[in-house]
């Protein structure tokens, strides 16, 4: 096997115990990984103002993928190497139509999450109002909750929005695609039991991987990937190793060469002490 230069890992469900639980075991597989010269990126999408203070607990210090690909930072400056917002003039006809088909609708941009009061789902609207008991207080200072639709479509269309996001029925995916083909072309994939996601055309993890690979210069054979759901199926099916842990969706594990232990029992250290240390 070659040797891994490069690990990139999914947050939720796959390196985080809990929402912003990170394990003693991860932290010190990081840090032993950078030790021996190794690059390790998280990749996510969630927005930076909802990862922030994981990612500096955890101890991540290279580049960081948030908005399924949308953006890349470097951790400790946040100077952007990387940026693909949506075609604002394209934001409220895609917002309008989501609507009709997707709950707990929200739009993000490279710190903020908007919505409304009663289309944000309970863990978001924790993070946008910051009430003392979440784990992000610098999220309040980004989130942006509206009593009306109108005014959440006019602050999403006015904003640098890079990904639109919510869940929706299965049954429902086939229609709501075809009407949003008519709008533009984008990205669109899933995450979670019922959550989807919308970015521009080949903008994903997959696309995010190749570009860290590329910045890195590190070659395909040399990069390790850790997921757990359906959007994470570009990078993982991409990587040299991919890698997907027990708790994660059967399509990911379809394409994974290796199946590490669930989150909640650090699986994403288990990974990285197998194959990179």
């Amino acid at each position: 096997m070659s040797e891994i230069k490069l690990i990139v890992t999914d947050l939720d469900g796959t390196f985080l115990m809990g929402k912003n639980v990170v394990s003693e075991e991860n932290k010190a597989a990081i840090a032993a990984a950078r030790k021996k010269g190794i690059k390790v990126c998280g990749a996510t999408s969630r927005c930076w103002g909802t990862c922030k203070r994981v990612a500096e607990q955890a101890g991540f210090k290279d580049l960081f993928v948030v908005n399924n690909g949308a953006s890349i930072l470097k951790a400790p400056t946040l100077e952007r190497v990387f940026t693909s917002n949506l075609d604002p003039d394209l934001v409220e006809p895609v917002l309008r139509l989501a609507v009709k088909y997707v709950t707990n609708l929200k739009t993000q941009g490279f710190y903020s999450t908007i919505s409304t009061w009663d289309l944000v789902n309970d863990w978001n609207r924790e993070v946008c109002t910051d009430d003392g008991t979440i784990f992000d207080p610098m999220a309040s200072e980004y989130g942006f909750l509206y009593d009306d639709f109108d005014a959440f479509v006019e602050k999403a269309v006015q904003s640098r929005t890079q990904i639109i996001a919510g869940n929706m029925e299965h049954e429902l995916n086939n229609d709501f695609y075809y009407d949003l083909c008519g709008i533009g072309d984008f990205e669109f994939t899933s995450a979670g039991v019922k959550g989807i996601e919308i970015t521009q055309r080949g903008i994903n993890k997959g696309s995010a991987v190749r570009f860290l690979a590329d910045y890195y210069g590190v070659k395909q054979e040399n990069v390790m990937c850790i997921g757990d759901n359906r959007n994470d199926i570009p990078m993982v099916s991409w990587a040299g190793v991919g890698v997907c842990v027990e708790n994660g969706a059967d399509a990911l594990k379809d394409v994974a060469g290796y199946i590490t232990a669930p989150c909640h029992e650090s699986g994403f250290a288990k990974a990285v002490e197998r194959f990179a240390l």
